[in-house]
């Protein structure tokens, strides 16, 4: 299944930019990984996020 941050946030009731923060978060506590994605101009699109191996020890408790 494939979300979008704005569906993603509606599910979980809260707004985009707490979902945008919390993604910063898992991503550099290493949770989760992100792959940027063009399309064929080489304009920028919406990443695609993945969980990643074990997450990292740095910044904290999950």
């Amino acid at each position: 299944m494939q979300l979008t941050k704005r569906e993603l946030a509606q599910i979980v009731g809260c707004n985009v930019g707490t979902v945008d923060r919390l993604m910063s978060d898992l991503r550099r506590r290493g949770v989760i990984e992100e792959e940027m994605r063009f399309n064929d101009s080489g304009g920028q699109i919406a990443s695609m996020y993945r969980c990643a191996g074990r997450p990292s020890q740095r910044g904290g408790a999950a």
